[in-house]
């Protein structure tokens, strides 16, 4: 049980991402709130796709009230008991399937009363066209906002839950195409409501088409295996692959709304963008080098850095494009149209939002107070000069994590969400105009705020005098919508000191070859001394691991000391280590002290939790108080994470 218990607990660690899911949604849905409300709402004669959107509209106000009035009759009373006891049962997290199919079997007997069958005919229709939406729910409009929700009904997937779902998956197509992992299982939950006829498409083209099973899947924890595998694969979210997964996913949302006029497609593609967007506002995405580093060593130098931040500046001119709007022919910009609907008076669902992206910074181990004390008014003053302040700003220091809550962040998290509404702007602006050019050709208009997005990491060549593209060298500079960061004197060989500490656990048993040939167990603490990744491919990453080992066998309990070095292949999370070690052991009436030496390999699909065999050339303890050497095979599993992910350590570090 102890065991079990330490694994979950640093499996619950692996995963390197920016963000978490909760933070992820937060910033996904108030995004497309206000995108909504700028291409939409906002407007005097909106798009025409924009009656399509699954708002609360008068048309569907009335119908639905309507259905209510027609609830109150005794002759319907039991049937939309029926539908509210089928709504409330799907809702559950454990659905009784059985109780289920008898609801909706009497429900059947019910419509199929000629007198009720009309009322089940228009409340069927009502809850398809909810599914059928061609735009995502959104939860801030309704008043259904709630970072932490733990419990999802389908018909509610909104954009943050596609933004925050990434983490999970091994690849973004995952999170659009084909039925694998029930990724497509909306018909089943539609049994209730009679079957649309489901075209054959390569792109989720409405709601009903895409189903994440956000509640099932995309949660940081032991049981989740594809989500922590998607951890152990996750090198898209760094450096160049980081800038380049945007870019693609940005560009096929662009292309769906063009070419394809499928506007929820190109929204959930630019979701998946977004998410992208988001971890390039962490430094720790921009300058861990993935690539070359195991699992446990990418989170250490992602954790830190996220921590320390890194300095980028603004270009002024491109933000202020980028946040400029116009609305009925009046020029606005996107900051002005943030102040404008935070005031309560407005929407006192968005105004939460706000409070909660801006002032109260809400997360999940603590809540800054600046702000719980001021008045509306206050808290839009407070708002205006976030938003006058990145205005002027040229510079501005980036952290990841939840250091992005911290009310020295507030000008990063406005830049943040100014630069994805504007992102998802683009996709809404973007589309096929009608009137042809001279020739006859299509036309379109395609708005793209990220084609100078760029990497580059260069050093000097020190006899030509000239700049050249170089893996592992002293400059990276990359470039992200309005934001360019320049970090200066990264090594050709990449020290693991530079990271946070790391700390490792190894539990085994091992099985003596030798005098009387009993078991002991094991149990290994270490700490990593000295490490280091090189610059080229397929070459071995060295480690050096120092700690105490302690084991117990039915003849006494030995303790002592460890020294281990390492050599890594990164891309396999295999380690082979010649450990080193010094036991006090029993020896008769008195204890001596005797050295060990063995071979090691280690295997697992992550380094946060490997097994490993074990040989050793060993002493140990005989049955008669004598000692004996020989050799020795161990086997058992070994546990490692950085110091601020780490059960017990990082309280007691300086991790915030």
């Amino acid at each position: 049980m102890k065991i079990l218990t330490v694994i979950a607990l640093f499996f619950s660690m692996a995963n390197a991402g920016a963000f978490e899911q909760w933070e992820h949604k937060r910033m996904g849905d108030l995004a497309y709130y206000l995108a909504m409300e700028i291409h939409c709402f906002a407007k005097n004669s909106p798009p025409l796709e924009c009656r399509t959107i699954n708002r609360e509209t008068p048309d569907e106000n009335m119908r639905e009230k309507e259905l209510g009035r027609q609830c109150a009759t005794q002759e319907l009373k039991r049937t939309c008991e029926l539908f509210d006891d089928i709504a409330a049962e799907i809702e559950k997290n454990d659905t009784d399937k059985e109780n289920l199919n008898r609801l909706h079997e009497a429900l059947r007997k019910e419509c199929a009363e000629e007198k009720k069958a009309n009322y089940c005919k228009k409340r069927n229709e009502l809850q398809i066209v909810r599914w059928k939406s061609t735009f995502f729910f959104d939860p801030i409009y309704s008043g259904d906002q709630d970072d932490r929700k733990k419990k999802y009904t389908d018909e509610k997937i909104s954009y943050g839950d596609v933004v925050g779902c990434v983490d999970y998956f091994l690849t973004p197509e995952k999170m659009m195409a084909g039925s694998e992992s029930s990724l497509f299982k909306s018909l089943n939950k539609l049994k209730k409501y009679p079957e649309p006829k489901r075209a054959i498409h390569l792109y989720p083209q409405q709601r009903v088409d895409l189903d994440l099973s956000v509640a099932n899947r995309c949660f940081k924890a032991l049981w989740n295996f594809e989500g922590n595998r998607a951890a152990h694969m996750n090198h898209t979210h760094f450096q160049s692959e980081l800038i380049l997964s945007q870019r693609n996913m940005h560009l096929l949302a662009l292309s769906l709304r063009v070419s394809e006029k499928n506007i929820f497609g190109a929204l959930t593609a630019n979701a998946i963008s977004d998410h992208y967007l988001h971890d390039s506002f962490a430094p720790g995405h921009i300058t861990a080098w993935r690539s070359r580093l195991t699992d446990v060593a990418a989170n250490a130098f992602h954790d830190k850095r996220n921590r320390l931040g890194a300095r980028a500046s603004i270009d002024e001119k491109f933000f202020a494009k980028m946040n400029a709007i116009t609305i009925d022919g009046l020029a606005t910009t996107i900051t002005d149209k943030l102040l404008e609907r935070a005031d309560e008076k407005n929407n006192p669902y968005l105004a939460r939002s706000v409070r909660n992206y801006f002032l109260l910074a809400e997360q999940k181990d603590r809540q800054e107070t600046c702000c719980t004390s001021m008045s509306p008014a206050e808290q839009l003053l407070y708002l205006r000069n976030i938003a006058e302040s990145l205005v002027q700003a040229k510079e501005i220091t980036l952290k990841g994590d939840d250091f992005l809550w911290d009310d020295m962040q507030k000008e990063q998290r406005l830049l943040l969400l100014v630069t994805e509404v504007r992102s998802i702007l683009d996709i809404l602006e973007s589309s096929m105009l009608q009137e042809p050019d001279k020739n006859g050709e299509a036309r379109v208009k395609i708005v793209d705020s990220f084609k100078n997005n760029n990497w580059f990491w260069f050093e000097k060549d020190k006899t030509a005098g000239q700049v050249v593209a170089f893996i592992g060298p002293s400059q990276l500079t990359a470039t992200i919508g309005p934001v360019k960061y320049e970090v200066e004197n990264i090594p050709k060989i990449y020290g693991y000191e530079r990271n946070d500490p790391i700390y490792g656990v190894s539990i085994g048993f091992d099985d003596m070859l030798f005098g009387d040939q009993h078991n002991r167990s094991t149990i290994l603490f270490e700490r990593l001394i000295f490490g280091n990744a090189n610059e080229k491919r397929d070459s071995l990453n060295l480690a050096l691991l120092g700690g105490v080992h302690a084991s117990h066998s039915p003849f006494g309990n030995d303790a002592g000391f460890s020294l281990r070095g390492a050599v890594i292949l990164p891309q396999t999370e295999t380690i082979l280590s010649i450990p080193f070690r010094y036991v006090r052991m029993h020896e008769a009436s008195h204890k001596t002290w005797k050295p060990t030496i063995g071979l090691r390999l280690d295997q697992g699909f992550s380094s946060f939790a490997t097994f490993y065999l074990e040989i050793t050339h060993d002493s140990a303890t005989q049955r008669d108080g004598g000692i004996q050497s020989g050799l020795s095979i161990g086997a058992g599993l070994g546990f490692a994470a950085p110091q601020c992910r780490t059960p017990g350590i990082s309280s007691l570090m300086a991790c915030r």
